[in-house]
């Protein structure tokens, strides 16, 4: 099935909360999910959280969360994200380059040097 958009109102979950159950789940999942990683980079994108903000959590948690988003592959990311993309995101967001670049504004977000 396809998701039809980027975002979405959720009047009831604030961006900061959103961005750090984000970080909260790329740490402690037992199967990591490149969708964390990818709606993590989308809240950055809408402005919605920062490094300052995600400086909040407990420096152990951003770590583990970072580890885990350095271990998710290109191929996780297709396979959990980029099939459920309309046409028009694939294009914008389906290519390795693309995952590169995303996986780094994580990882930088985190505090990964």
């Amino acid at each position: 099935r396809n998701y039809n958009r980027f975002s979405y109102r959720a009047p009831h979950y604030s961006g900061r909360a959103a961005a750090q159950q984000k970080v909260s789940a790329l740490a402690r999942r037992t199967s990591p999910q490149a969708r964390d990683l990818f709606d993590l980079y989308l809240l950055y994108a809408g402005g919605h959280t920062n490094a300052d903000l995600l400086a909040s959590l407990p420096a152990s948690v951003r770590d583990t969360a970072c580890e885990t988003a350095l271990s998710l592959s290109y191929d996780d990311y297709t396979g959990q994200v980029v099939e459920f993309l309309e046409h028009g995101a694939r294009t914008q967001f389906a290519s390795i380059d693309a995952w590169n670049a995303l996986q780094g504004t994580v990882t930088t977000l985190l505090g990964h040097d």
